[in-house]
């Protein structure tokens, strides 16, 4: 693989990139440094310098920026924080958007560090984490160097190169989006059954509110009924009083005198015509009226044991109301309200037998797709094996050996037997 070299510091360190360049480095109060601005072209580019002029501090504010953790100290002494801003220029070779980044011929990484704690790092002006700016830098450069990691010594890269040579990437790929999914929805999984032990906490509560609501059959309308039905019953004597007063009043009135003397009047004097209709309408209304009240006064009937029981409902209801802190539209509400608890609880156990079903059946293909992986990479390991001894011959090693491990790593998940 032919790498574009674009740095050597010293004739000890190199920075080779993967794809595009660095373009402008900026480092901001880093260790000895107060400001420095270094911009590069394509191709090779030299830093020389006697001991102790700061080289080895560019090639840290550089790992600072691509994210390797750094202790506080970086920071230039009096100052508060350190800034470091690195441009890479030309990266159309290179696949970024499974970091987030949107395919762009030009990325720029930023890290900052104070003494307060506050700190931040971002690429292309958008807040982002170290792990992503991590992953970006091992994507775009490698450092070598006698104390430096390089890419070819990490295992994770090894495998990388080993699987491309097999073949098996894409399943890898699978693999890797199977192994996602399941980690998301046991997570999700880990939050239901959280929620689950809360809602069981409550459950016990709810259950015994609800069906001391639903037990006491409140019904709307039914405290108004009982208060007005009670103040009827409380009110009898003074009610029937009235109505035989009225009555009094009706019988009273000489209905038969009036029609009579009206009639005199109009054989008279047919211009008293209408004093005769309404003494007439007078007379019949007078006895519809007291047909009313003597109705009215028969269908009143004073009951002691009705009126005892409507006194228990409406004490039972007023408890109740004083219970719960609400009025009786609240009590009806509240009954509403914990039978939908109800039905979330029951969803919720959905919810959660539904993601255990679909782990268990991920799991299993899951172990699957390792085991034809796991197949693949032991049926190319020996060719893999002969061809990198032979190269090694060709370059004056032949007594070489060069061995592959391939070992089964087991994850945290528990893969299915069946």
């Amino acid at each position: 693989m032919n790498l574009p070299l674009q740095l050597i510091i010293s004739s000890v360190i190199l920075i080779s990139m993967k794809a595009g360049f660095i373009k402008r480095l900026t480092i901001r109060n880093y260790g000895i440094i107060d400001e420095l601005n270094l911009e590069f072209s394509p191709g090779l580019n030299l830093l020389t310098g006697e001991t102790g002029a700061g080289k080895s501090l560019i090639i840290g504010a550089l790992e600072f920026v691509l994210g390797e953790r750094k202790p506080k100290e970086v920071i230039k002494t009096g100052r508060d924080f350190s800034e470091v801003r690195v441009e890479f220029s030309q990266l159309e070779g290179i696949e970024l958007e499974p970091f987030g980044i949107p395919g762009k011929e030009t990325v720029i990484i930023s890290r900052r560090i104070a003494h307060t704690g506050r700190g931040g790092t971002s690429i292309n002006g958008s807040p982002t984490t170290l792990d992503t700016v991590s992953s970006v830098g091992e994507a775009l450069i490698d450092i070598h160097g006698q104390h430096e990691h390089q890419s070819l010594l990490k295992t994770k890269h090894q495998q990388e190169l080993f699987d491309r040579y097999v073949g098996i990437k894409e399943q890898v790929d699978e693999f890797s989006s199977l192994l996602n999914d399941i980690r998301q929805k046991e997570v999700t999984l880990k939050a239901l059954k959280q929620r689950e032990e809360e809602n069981k906490r409550l459950r016990e509560l709810k259950e015994f509110q609800l069906n001391e609501l639903t037990d006491a059959d409140i019904k709307e309308g039914e405290l108004e009924e009982i208060q007005n039905n009670i103040s009827g019953m409380e009110n009898i004597e003074r009610i029937s009083s009235l109505l035989e007063e009225l009555r009094s009043i009706i019988d009273s009135i000489p209905s038969n005198r009036i029609l009579q003397a009206s009639e005199k009047l109009t054989r008279l004097d047919r211009r008293f015509q209408e004093i005769a209709s309404l003494s007439n309408e007078l007379t019949t209304v007078s006895g519809e009226l007291a047909r009313s009240l003597r109705e009215a006064a028969l269908s009143i009937e004073f009951n002691q044991e009705k009126l005892d029981e409507m006194r228990l409902r409406l004490s039972f209801l007023q408890r109740l109301m004083e219970k719960y802190k609400t009025d009786y539209r609240g009590l009806l509400e509240l009954r509403e309200n914990l039978s939908r608890f109800e039905d979330e609880l029951f969803f919720n156990e959905e919810k959660i037998d539904k993601l255990e079903r679909e782990i268990k059946e991920e799991k299993r293909l899951l172990a699957e797709l390792g085991e034809k992986l796991h197949t693949s990479r032991v049926a190319a390991k020996r060719g893999f094996e002969e061809k990198i001894e032979k190269n090694l011959s060709l370059l004056g090693m032949e007594n070489a050996d060069f061995l592959i491990e391939i070992a089964v790593s087991y994850t945290h998940l528990t893969l299915p037997t069946n």
